[in-house]
């Protein structure tokens, strides 16, 4: 599982949402660019609107973003439900943001927005954190047969273990779909998916 879906899924759990099935790509995809030296670190603080993943205490984040309402693990804010124009990043309207607290302390992002934010937010985050570690094409075809170029671009940095990843297609054609991952947060949604998958095979 990729790890854009792998946040998503775990986020979504903690919501109590469960993911839609996601398109499958193509098996033959194109990259753009790969990376051939070793992992780097990044060259800013990797944060959410200014706040530090794997710092932020979730007190700090409901203070400074009080739209953004707070469950038990998760905050999370949709288009659906925030006042008009409220909800952004990058400048770009987002459809939803859903960050994730670990021990109290914000350690994943995931956030949805319309598949033409795509090359604002790429550029963006290239602008802040450097070219990504990998960026992709491939073809991303619906249940219903349409057809069009899936972009992805992933950031993995060192020694610290965040990951970036951004996909201009997520689990429909109507959005796309960024996570911010820290290693904590990397785990934790690993051991979830394991978890779930032990619990199925002994129901079986």
């Amino acid at each position: 599982m990729k790890p854009i879906a792998l946040i998503a899924a775990a986020l979504l759990a903690a919501c109590g949402k469960s993911p839609a099935p996601t398109a499958p790509a193509s098996p033959a995809s194109t990259p753009a660019s790969s990376a051939t030296a070793g992992l780097k670190p990044p060259i800013a603080p990797i944060e959410f609107k200014g706040l530090a993943f794997g710092a932020t205490r979730r007190s700090d984040f409901t203070a400074a973003h009080p739209l953004i309402k707070c469950g038990t693990r998760t905050c999370f804010a949709y288009e659906q439900t925030a006042p008009a124009g409220s909800l952004t990043y990058a400048g770009e309207p987002a459809r939803s943001i859903l960050i994730d607290f670990i021990d109290e302390v914000m350690e994943g992002a995931y956030i949805t927005f319309k598949p033409e934010s795509y090359a604002t937010i790429l550029g963006a985050l290239t602008s802040k954190y450097g070219s990504p570690t990998n960026h992709s094409t491939s073809e991303y075809r619906t249940q219903g047969g349409l057809v069009a170029t899936q972009e992805e671009a992933t950031w993995l940095f060192s020694p610290a273990g965040t990951t970036i990843s951004l996909a201009r297609f997520a689990d429909s054609i109507d959005h796309g779909a960024l996570s911010i991952a820290t290693a904590k947060a990397t785990e934790t949604a690993e051991r979830a998916k394991a978890a779930k998958e032990s619990k199925a095979k002994k129901d079986i």
